[in-house]
């Protein structure tokens, strides 16, 4: 399994998972993860090809790899420390 996971569940979010949405044959990817602890538009993932996990946490969880996917840059770093602390990916 390849496992990507995009951390956030924002606009920002939303728009990387097009991306790879688009890629995901060339890039080997058997499951996608959206990951945010603070959701407050899961809605915008409806009808596509994506799991949500309702913490950082739970969606590192066998990550292959991850790629943030917050827009601002405080709360990115925030959450890039916390993904980097969690996982040796």
């Amino acid at each position: 399994m390849n496992r990507l996971v995009i951390l956030g569940g924002g606009g920002h979010a939303s728009d990387l998972l097009s991306i790879v949405e688009a890629s995901r044959d060339e890039l080997g990817l058997s499951d996608i993860v959206v990951a945010d602890d603070q959701w407050s538009r899961p809605d915008r993932f409806d009808g596509r090809d994506v799991r949500l996990a309702h913490s950082l946490a739970d969606g590192l969880a066998g990550a292959d790899h991850f790629v943030v996917g917050v827009g601002y840059p405080q709360p990115r770093r925030s959450v890039a420390a916390v993904a980097a602390g969690s996982t040796t990916i």
